[in-house]
């Protein structure tokens, strides 16, 4: 079932979505890949996976830093997020 998803909902967003996307250092950074997705939860799932893929360990261990640093920073993206009142939670941006 999730593969029929994949394939129908979103697919023009996905399609749009550049292969590799540079790992963010800061918040604005991450804002911006975010809304690389448009909102949409799919898009934005992919877009976190090619970042997450293309900063693997495995392909450089000074990837490691930077992966620290971006899940500190999807931490706090989701704490301000779940503060607000009320919660946001099904927003990216």
């Amino acid at each position: 079932e999730d593969g029929k998803r994949r394939g129908t909902i979103g697919s023009a967003s996905l399609a749009a979505l550049p292969f590799v996307i540079p790992c963010p250092a800061t918040s604005s950074e991450l804002d911006a890949v975010l809304a690389l997705g448009g909102g949409g939860a799919e898009a934005v799932r992919e877009a976190l996976h090619r970042v997450l893929a293309g900063a693997h360990i495995k392909l450089r261990e000074e990837n490691r830093p930077k992966l620290a640093r971006l899940a500190v920073l999807l931490l706090r993206k989701l704490q301000a997020l779940a503060a607000a009142s009320p919660p946001r939670l099904g927003e990216t941006a």
